[in-house]
């Protein structure tokens, strides 16, 4: 057993985990009358973390049965020298997939 034993304490445990800011947290808010889920996924990002968090958000739009998806892109700082080819990369990435609106920053085109 790889939780060493009692495994209604892991549980009971897991069900009291959240997620912090920044990492994948996911905020439920009403606005207008309507529910909405803001997931912040926005600490230290990647190329890899990003496209992971988009990928996320489909998977979750189906899990949860959500009816749109916005997507908020800022840009991944301290790149280096391959900032704008990462960042034409991710772009290319995030076309591939359905989003209902998009809103990337600026600086990153």
């Amino acid at each position: 057993d790889l939780i060493g034993g009692d495994i209604k304490s892991g549980m009971l445990a897991l069900e009291n985990y959240h997620n912090s800011n920044g990492r994948g947290k996911i905020n439920e808010i009403t606005f207008e009358n309507k529910k909405l889920a803001i997931i912040d996924d926005s600490y230290n990002a990647s190329i890899l973390s990003m496209k992971t968090g988009i990928e996320n958000c489909l998977n979750l739009k189906k899990i949860f049965n959500y009816s749109r998806v916005v997507l908020a892109i800022g840009e991944m700082r301290e790149l280096g020298e391959k900032s704008a080819q990462i960042h034409e990369e991710l772009l290319e990435f995030i076309k591939k997939f359905p989003y209902d609106s998009q809103w990337i920053a600026r600086d990153i085109l």
